[in-house]
């Protein structure tokens, strides 16, 4: 399992490359920073079209509120198709 890295800029093409190509390895709810603003937390990442999921939003409290709902959600989604 990867570890937790401070937040990482998503906006630097450095950084991307680095997780694309492996040299960096994230775990779902990785702190992120999507542009300005409040931070975002990773999801998912497709390597084979370089796409990461995150959640984003206005405040700490709702990043975090929606990227419960989202982990919930996958994970539901997961058991349908594993039944």
């Amino acid at each position: 399992m990867a570890q937790f890295h401070k937040t990482l800029d998503l906006w630097n093409q450095n950084i991307v490359d680095a997780i694309l190509d492996g040299a960096i390895r994230v775990n779902r709810g990785q702190w992120v920073q999507c542009g300005e603003g409040i931070k975002s937390r990773l999801i998912d990442i497709n390597f084979s079209s370089g796409t990461f999921h995150c959640v984003h939003g206005g405040s700490y409290k709702e990043v975090n509120r929606q990227f419960k709902r989202v982990v919930e959600l996958k994970k539901r989604i997961l058991n349908n198709f594993t039944k």
